[in-house]
């Protein structure tokens, strides 16, 4: 398969968070253990032209080529060549850090974000904008127990507008974690589905909104950033937004039927506004894009 910057970025972020789930003795596993387990598992050869040390001796180490190529591609500073990508991938998808919607292309740039993207005008436009870069969750109790889990990663989109991916996780029992191996585990273990949905993110003079797109179904649906706080000590990033899907169709879990025009009597609105007040998703940062 051919490998596209989003799913380089993804399977990127999977290799990070792989490393720094694996253990041994209470220390992140080394490179070369990986690259020892990933040449067993998938590569036929260790394809590489350097068998010797910088002094001239054989190496002591014959996977330290490719721990090291493991290592560059994790830091963003080279890319495996294609076999190694495919077995990287076929080894992570058996780890439960990559699945088969991951490495499904984002759609392609279309006329449609051309158009959004000339209609919000560039980054720089405007007032100054609290970025929104990263990986930020945020989860709600359902009124039928279950537990709706959002992951939503904003990349740098380069030239165009930033990448925008949100997990939705539909959970019988709440996350102790929202690191990628602790929710493969919790989906073995108990589980549940997992929803990918690919866009962009827009924003001018201080407004900002998410436009994405089911992965499988194809169901667009708009994000509204409300209110976002940058990071100030320790206290995390903070990101208050609506979607657009849990207003024009019933979010799962709640009652049926669409919204409906808000009447004058007190308590009625106030049953209106306390159920749009559930539905504002309150995200907190929990690291960089791929980290």
């Amino acid at each position: 398969m051919e490998y596209a910057d989003d799913i380089l970025a993804r399977i990127q972020a999977a290799l990070i968070d792989y490393h720094a789930a694996t253990h041994t003795n209470g220390r992140k596993r080394t490179w070369s253990a990986i690259a020892r387990e990933l040449h067993e598992a998938s590569l036929d050869t260790l394809d590489t032209d350097e068998d010797l040390e910088d002094n001239g001796e054989p190496l002591r180490d014959p996977y330290k080529p490719l721990a090291e190529a493991l290592r560059r591609f994790a830091a963003g500073t080279q890319t495996p060549s294609k076999e190694r990508l495919d077995a990287l991938c076929a080894y992570l998808k058996s780890k439960s850090f990559l699945t088969d919607a991951d490495l499904r292309p984002a759609e392609a740039w279309n006329p449609l974000v051309h158009a959004l993207s000339a209609f919000f005008g560039g980054q720089d436009d405007g007032r100054d904008f609290a970025p929104l870069q990263g990986r930020f969750a945020a989860s709600r109790k359902l009124a039928s127990g279950r537990t709706e889990l959002s992951v939503v990663t904003v990349r740098d989109g380069g030239v165009h507008a930033p990448v925008v991916e949100d997990k939705l996780y539909s959970l019988p029992i709440a996350p102790q974690s929202t690191k990628r191996d602790a929710l493969a585990r919790l989906l073995k273990r108990s589980g549940g589905s997992e929803q990918r949905f690919d866009g962009w993110l827009f924003h001018r003079n201080g407004q900002a909104c998410l436009v994405v797109k089911d992965s499988l179904r194809g169901e667009p649906s708009i994000y509204t950033v409300l209110d976002r706080k940058v990071q100030a000590g320790v206290t995390p990033a903070v990101m208050l937004l609506v979607k657009s899907r849990d207003f024009g169709a019933p979010a799962p879990g709640y009652e049926k039927g669409r919204m409906s025009f808000v009447a004058e009597d007190t308590s009625t609105r106030d049953a209106a506004f306390g159920k749009i007040k559930e539905r504002i998703w309150e995200y907190r940062q929990e690291g960089e894009p791929d980290g």
